[in-house]
């Protein structure tokens, strides 16, 4: 299952130690989504928390292990937890944040989006929930048919452009316990006409099982 994922890991350190280049890579987990939402506007609502400090935990894991090594490699920092000490205060004290600003600003953005994205970015028209068919556990989630049902909800009529509004937010995750008809997402939609395809999908995305899975890593291998 990793085979191919370590492979190509290996390939790109060993591409970058032949051009005397330090490199590392990390073999992470994409059996699931990543954070609690799909789709253009909510992932970027749910980056920008995640730069105040704030937003879900693996995604915040994820982006703190890859800084780690980013400002290890850089030299910014020496050890372990140094380099964890300065990603943990860069995010938490919206140190982050600010930076990001400064790069919308100095490519001519409008800033004013970042400080209240709920007042700018799009909204779709309707959201309903996908209703668990059964009491379990999530066992497995197919993150491509979660990708395949948002693209369906945001594909547009000819001549016009993608839908940013649309998509999936509060994704129960591997190991999550529900009860029969508890939501496993909520889906944002803008065309009843859609949805019923979209749903198709979803609801193919998810097994649920009467046992709790083990938990699944986050970052299978780090290859460097």
């Amino acid at each position: 299952m990793w085979n191919r994922p370590r492979q190509l890991a290996r390939s790109i350190t060993r591409v970058s130690r032949s051009m005397k280049r330090r490199c590392v890579a990390l073999v992470t987990d994409m059996n699931q989504p990543l954070g609690d939402c799909v789709g253009t506007s909510l992932e970027i609502k749910e980056a920008i928390q995640l730069l105040k400090g704030e937003g879900p935990e693996d995604l915040k894991e994820l982006v703190l292990k890859l800084g780690m090594e980013i400002v290890r490699l850089a030299g910014v920092a020496g050890s372990t937890l140094s380099a964890k000490q300065t990603v943990e205060r860069a995010l938490n004290e919206g140190l982050a944040f600010e930076k990001f600003k400064e790069m919308v600003a100095a490519q001519g953005g409008d800033i004013n989006v970042l400080e209240d994205p709920d007042k700018y970015f799009p909204k779709a028209k309707f959201v309903r929930k996908l209703p668990a068919p059964k009491r379990g556990y999530v066992h497995t989630i197919n993150a491509g048919m979660i990708a395949r049902g948002v693209q369906m909800l945001a594909t547009p009529k000819k001549g016009k452009k993608l839908d940013p509004a649309v998509g999936v937010s509060e994704i129960k995750k591997v190991g999550t316990q529900v009860k029969q008809g508890e939501p496993l997402m909520m889906i944002h939609y803008n065309e009843e006409a859609k949805l019923e395809g979209a749903l198709e999908y979803l609801r193919s995305a998810y097994r649920l099982a009467p046992k709790r899975p083990n938990p699944p890593v986050l970052v299978v291998e780090r290859v460097a």
